[in-house]
């Protein structure tokens, strides 16, 4: 059973605060209702509850889950990424995400210069409206990392209090980056694509050394 968002978001709030506490301190107040029901409208569709809740909790910050949390406005800015013809991309599992390289349904929660993890507004057939996608300017498979952000932060928080991950610096910048790590205790990088950064996610494989 996936742990309450609330929950989640409290122990999360926990762990950066005693590891990571100059990201800490680059999260941004919470979202209004007010706030977020105007970014509705100006949307067209319902963010989920959870994602609700999360701008609720924090209204944005720089690299603060591994990758960037944006300022809710900026959620559908330029990506470098052109819409395309339906058939471009792939997508795993099978049917789950639209086969296009870039929607203006898919709600930028975090990353840049690409690459991205994207609440999912628009899915596929065989998807679930509010996945988590992993949407890879270099490579065109789109991963659904998890069926919610809900389910996304519970395993997320799981990795981290677990110790499976590494904290990291590089001076002379002071904020700290967090890197996960697979079943071996490999660290996942960028180099072969933003989802292996969460290695064992949904349908991305465990290792960072991702099956072609």
């Amino acid at each position: 059973m996936t742990l309450p968002l609330s929950q989640t978001l409290e122990r999360l709030d926990r762990w950066y605060a005693a590891h990571t506490p100059n990201l800490y301190r680059t999260l941004r107040p919470g979202i209004s209702e007010e706030g977020l029901a105007g970014y509705e409208a100006g949307l067209g569709v319902p963010l989920p509850e959870d994602v609700r809740e999360l701008y609720r909790w924090h209204g944005g910050g720089q690299y603060a889950f591994v990758v960037d949390f944006p300022h809710l406005p900026a959620a559908f800015g330029p990506h470098g990424l052109e819409d395309e013809e339906a058939g471009w991309a792939r997508s795993q599992p099978p049917g789950a995400v639209r086969q296009v390289a870039w929607s203006d349904r898919w709600h930028d929660l975090f990353g840049g210069d690409g690459n991205y993890i994207v609440v999912d507004l628009d899915p596929g057939p065989s998807g679930t409206y509010g996945q988590l996608v992993a949407v890879d300017r270099d490579h065109d498979t789109r991963y659904v990392l998890a069926p919610s952000l809900s389910a996304f932060l519970a395993e997320f928080l799981k990795r981290l209090e677990s110790g499976h991950c590494v904290v990291e610096t590089n001076p002379p910048n002071t904020l700290e980056h967090i890197y996960l790590l697979d079943r071996r205790g490999v660290r996942a990088d960028l180099r072969h694509g933003i989802a292996d950064y969460f290695p064992g996610f949904g349908a991305v494989p465990d290792s960072p050394q991702r099956r072609r």
